[in-house]
């Protein structure tokens, strides 16, 4: 085993800088070697990798923080039945265990009177300040997240996902439909017919491409439990007329999975919550139903 002491400088006089990156640089090779020599344990087929994964979620974030990033502390992570929380998935995805989707937080008073604020700092006083007073406050995502989150509950108006889970920095969404969790891309540059002015690789392109009269956005779908050989490509077109599903079943409530007897692929509407009004295409699969 490598014991870093004995090639340290001292840390004292002009060479302190230079300990200090030793230090470091050391610390991070032993790290690359303990973290590889425990992946077999993350990934045999029958092992505890994703409770691995959970624990290190855990202690990365702090289990206090992960307590009070929820509205209410003590919430499961994961239920009775093993599927994850919410605040789990919150947790994968921005590094906080927030129990919402929408946007910063909301406050709710003991008026019953609420409102809204994108504001990150200081939210844990202004929390206990809200509660104080009688008061909840409703944390959801506070900044702009790497990867995205869309979900067929937001097409059946049960949760709003804001712009921070909507529009991530990269063009790349967990998709919760039906039962499970799959994966929604932004497909490679050459593959698409259509592309924002002046835009570079994949940053920024996921809040500002739409589908263009006569163009189409090309996205990639894999579903992992599904066993796909390779990602489902769907082409996203204005919808003719500029109806689609959304509009056409706006007001029908009870109906929402299918339309004039006909069931709607549920990943198209998943799609229309980020992309109001397309008409999707599918190619190299039968649409999902």
């Amino acid at each position: 085993m490598v014991h870093a002491d004995p090639l340290l400088l001292s840390a004292g006089g002009p060479c302190g800088v230079l300990a200090a990156v030793q230090a470091h640089l050391i610390a991070t090779l032993m790290e690359q070697v303990l973290v590889r020599a425990a992946l077999p344990q993350w990934c045999q087929r029958k092992g505890w990798g994703l409770l691995l994964l959970l624990y290190s979620l855990l202690l990365t974030r702090g289990s206090s923080c992960v307590a009070a990033d929820m509205d209410e502390a003590g919430l499961p992570l994961v239920d009775g039945l093993g599927y994850c929380s919410m605040e789990l998935v919150n947790l994968m995805l921005t590094g906080a265990a927030c129990s919402n989707v929408f946007d910063g937080r909301r406050e709710f008073g003991a008026d019953d009177s609420s409102a809204s604020t994108g504001a990150a700092a200081g939210d844990d006083q202004q929390q206990a300040g809200a509660a104080a007073e009688g008061g909840h406050v409703l944390m959801g995502v506070t900044s702009q997240a790497r990867v995205g989150l869309l979900t067929l509950f937001e097409w059946y108006r049960y949760v709003e996902v804001g712009q921070n889970l909507k529009s991530p920095r990269f063009p790349v969404w967990v998709v919760c439909s039906e039962s499970h969790f799959s994966t929604l891309a932004l497909a490679a540059p050459q593959q698409q017919q259509h592309h924002a002015a002046g835009s570079k690789g994949y940053i920024g392109l996921s809040s500002s491409l739409q589908p263009a009269p006569g163009s189409a956005l090309v996205l990639e779908y894999y579903d992992g439990m599904a066993r796909q050989e390779e990602p489902i490509r769907l082409e996203l077109l204005p919808a003719p007329g500029g109806v689609g599903w959304s509009s056409r079943m706006a007001g029908v409530a009870d109906e929402r999975g299918c339309w004039q007897g006909r069931p709607i692929p549920p990943l198209e509407c998943v799609v229309e919550t980020k992309w109001r009004d397309v008409a999707v295409a599918w190619h190299g699969s039968d649409p999902i139903l």
